[in-house]
C-alpha cells in the first residue's frame, strides 16, 4: 500500500533515510523539508573550505533538490521550515523560509532528523565581537567571507573538539594567526590524554596558538578575555564548544526525550508515537560498551539510523546492538583515530579495568 512519508531535516540522517525509503517503496510519496538552502551537504567538509582544499562552497554539496526530483523521485523542500506537528490529525505545519507562507502537509509515517545546534553560551561582552558558528554550508560561507573581504589577521577559535581543531587548521593553512583555547587540559576529549600531546605538539609547531586549561571570562572590543588574565587579539571568533540536540520541535509535540535530553527512541527510532521516528545527532543511543544512553553527533551512526528506520516501515528487521563512537581526525601532517572507551572516561564511570 502507497505511503506518505515526511522527512524533517535533509543532511545526513534525513538523505540518507529519503534514498533508502525509495529503494524500498518505488510507489511511496517521500517529502523531505530542510530550513536552510541546501540539502545533503558534507558536515564533515565544512572547515575545508576556509583553507581552500575544498575550493568552491557548490563542491560542499552532495544532491541539489532537482537531483533529488530526477533521480529519486524525492520531494526536497528547501527553505521550508516544518514549525509544528499536529499528532492527532497526523499533519506538520511548514512555514516557506523566503515568502514566510504557512501550509500543512499530512503524513503516514514522519522521520525526524532536525541536527544538533551550536552552543553559544551568554558571556559578557558577547555583543563587542564577531561571532561565528560552523553548521551548514551557509555559516562557513559566511566566515570565509567575513575573514576574506574584511582582510582579518587574527582568528580566535574557542573549543578544542573536532569543528574547532579543523577550523583552526585551516584557518592557520589559509594564514591567519589562529588561537585555539580550550577549557580543558586537553583536545579532542576522544583521545588519551598521552595521546594527544602528538596533536598537541603538532598544533604548536605548525603556528597555532594553543592555549589549554583556559576558560573564556568574557569578550571586550576584538578581544578574548581568560580567566588566568590573559587577553588574546581577535578579529573573529569561531565559537565550537560543543552542540545540542535540536529538540524544540518535538518537545512542543509531546515526544518525550531521554536522560541526556535528547529525544528518546526504541531499538527501531521510534519515539513514543508509533508513526514518528527519530535519527541523527537529536536522539540518544546505547553505548554498548559503557551500557548507558548516550549523545553521539557523528555523521556514520546517523546514516546507519536512517537506512534503519527506512527498513522499519517497510517491514524490515534489523539489529540494533548501540553505538561505541568510532571517529578519525586530520590535524596538519597527522592522522588519527579513536574508537572504544579512553582512559579518563573508564575513570568517570568507575569501571575498574586495567
Amino acid at each position: 500500500m502507497k505511503k506518505k512519508i515526511l522527512i524533517i531535516g535533509g543532511v545526513a540522517g534525513g538523505a540518507s533515510a529519503a534514498a533508502r525509503l525509495r529503494r524500498l517503496g518505488e510507489e511511496d510519496d517521500i517529502i523531505m523539508f530542510e530550513r536552510g538552502p541546501h540539502v545533503s551537504f558534507s558536515n564533515c567538509s565544512l572547515p575545508y573550505y576556509l583553507s581552500g582544499k575544498v575550493d568552491s562552497s557548490e563542491k560542499l554539496v552532495m544532491m541539489s533538490p532537482e537531483k533529488f526530483k530526477k533521480q529519486y523521485k524525492i520531494e526536497a523542500r528547501v527553505n521550508n521550515e516544518v514549525i509544528d506537528i499536529d499528532r492527532e490529525k497526523k499533519e506538520v505545519l511548514v512555514r516557506n523560509v523566503l515568502t514566510g507562507e504557512g501550509y500543512t502537509e499530512s503524513y503516514d509515517k514522519l522521520i525526524l532528523s532536525p541536527g544538533a545546534k551550536p552552543i553559544v553560551p551568554k558571556i559578557e561582552g558577547i555583543d563587542k565581537v564577531k561571532i561565528f558558528t560552523i553548521r551548514n554550508v551557509v555559516d562557513i560561507d559566511k566566515l570565509n567571507k567575513f575573514v576574506k573581504e574584511l582582510n582579518i589577521k587574527e582568528v580566535a577559535v574557542i573549543g578544542g573538539g573536532y569543528i574547532g581543531v579543523e577550523a583552526a587548521e585551516n584557518l592557520k593553512e589559509a594564514g591567519y594567526e589562529v588561537s585555539l583555547i580550550e577549557a580543558m587540559d586537553q583536545i579532542l576529549k576522544p583521545f588519551d590524554y598521552d595521546m594527544v600531546q602528538i596533536f598537541h605538539k603538532e598544533m604548536m609547531d605548525k603556528g597555532v596558538d594553543l592555549l589549554l586549561g583556559d576558560k573564556v571570562s568574557s569578550f571586550d572590543n576584538n578581544k578574548v578575555i581568560l580567566e588566568s588574565g590573559k587577553a588574546i587579539d581577535t578579529e573573529a571568533v569561531v565559537m565550537a564548544i560543543g552542540v545540542a540536540p535540536d529538540v524544540e520541535l518535538s518537545t512542543n509535540a509531546g515526544l518525550l526525550l531521554g536522560e541526556t535530553g535528547a529525544i528518546k527512541v526504541d531499538e527501531d527510532y521510534r519515539t513514543n508515537d508509533e508513526d514518528i521516528y527519530a535519527v541523527g545527532d537529536a536522539i540518544e543511543v546505547y553505548n554498548s560498551l559503557t551500557h548507558s544512553m548516550t549523545k553521539l553527533s557523528l555523521a556514520g551512526p546517523a546514516l546507519k539510523e536512517a537506512r534503519s528506520v527506512a527498513d522499519h516501515i517497510n517491514g524490515k528487521r534489523g539489529i540494533n546492538n548501540g553505538y561505541i563512537g568510532s571517529s578519525a581526525i586530520k590535524v596538519f601532517d597527522y592522522n588519527a583515530a579513536a574508537t572504544g572507551l579512553n582512559e579518563s572516561l573508564i575513570k568517570v564511570l568507575n569501571m575498574n579495568i586495567k
